[in-house]
């Protein structure tokens, strides 16, 4: 008996230990991109004074109703727009420039709505992946006593997601006019505004 228990115990404590090791902490938003994945910020140099600057999103799952998907994704791109402004305006520091214009602002959402169907088991089981493995009730196999099962054996729900990217083309100035940014104010209110977003532990 006494064993028993401490097999027990074992078991448990390390089926908690599994738990703490599979948590993952949410992911900074203003990163470089490739640096911690598939999302972040880049730039790419065009002349002495302007750059592209890019802010490509991950992959996030939005609302399957069309009108909540779009004011989520109008939200992602104003995020995304922030953000590659963010890092251009730290490039205007970095090159020696007081300010900076942009020139052309471009926000894309690739949108992927998709619908899964699951196989329905008997009553108090719920849903199931189709193809997974049936359960190992006495009855899995008696489809005879179920008509309904096989009237409906199968549950349809869709599913979205979105990738928002933005792609600016910035312009360094020497000084600040009506007409631009400038570019040590906007690092500050940036910084404010998006010090500590995130994005949620990829699934």
């Amino acid at each position: 008996m006494a064993m028993t228990v401490r097999i027990l115990c074992a078991a448990l404590l390390l089926g908690l230990a599994g738990c703490s090791n599979s948590y993952s902490p949410p992911r900074p938003a203003m990163v470089s991109l490739g640096s911690v994945g598939d999302y972040g910020y880049s730039d790419m140099r065009l002349s002495d004074s302007r750059y592209e600057v890019r802010y490509v999103e991950p992959r996030l799952r939005v609302s399957t109703n069309r009108s909540d998907r779009e004011i989520a994704i109008e939200a992602a791109k104003q995020r995304s727009y922030d953000l590659a402004l963010w890092h251009a305006a730290q490039l205007a520091v970095e090159k020696d420039y007081a300010a900076l214009k942009v020139e052309q602002d471009h926000r894309d959402a690739d949108v992927d709505v998709t619908t899964r169907s699951y196989r329905s088991y008997p009553p108090l089981m719920g849903y199931g992946w189709y193809g997974y493995p049936r359960p190992w009730f006495p009855y899995q196999y008696g489809y005879g006593a179920y008509p309904w099962y096989m009237d409906d054996p199968y549950v349809s729900r869709p599913s979205a997601s979105a990738r928002v990217s933005v792609r600016l083309i910035v312009k360094f100035e020497e000084t600040a006019d009506a007409n631009s940014l400038d570019a040590a104010a906007t690092i500050e209110q940036m910084r404010k505004r998006y010090a500590g977003a995130s994005f949620p532990p990829k699934s």
